[in-house]
């Protein structure tokens, strides 16, 4: 992927060909289904009773220990300490998407 910015449909696809749970999982964390989608311990604190909670159909994470949260580029920016466009990249490689002229 180059240094040119991404546009609103590149990220729609980046974050379609990333799907949330697995990208937690690829992370450790240990993800069960419950009534209202997925659940683990948090991987930003220490934790005995799990209160990190990924929802699939909305693409979104949030932890109610530490009350944070966010799609699948949040969880990759805070997970590497990447920023916006760094995280994009990565998910844009892990998906194998290229870009127009790649």
């Amino acid at each position: 992927m180059t240094g040119v910015p991404f546009d609103d449909r590149e990220i729609f696809l980046i974050r379609e060909a990333n799907p949330l749970a697995d990208v937690v999982r690829e992370h450790g964390v240990a993800l069960t289904e419950t009534e209202h989608g997925l659940t683990g311990c948090c991987p930003f604190h220490t934790e005995n009773v799990p209160s990190f909670h990924v929802t699939p159909a909305r693409g979104y994470w949030y932890c109610f220990g530490c009350a944070e949260g966010g799609d699948v580029i949040g969880f990759v920016r805070k997970t590497r300490s990447l920023g916006f466009m760094d995280a994009l990249r990565f998910l844009a490689d892990r998906a194998g998407l290229t870009r127009g002229g790649e």
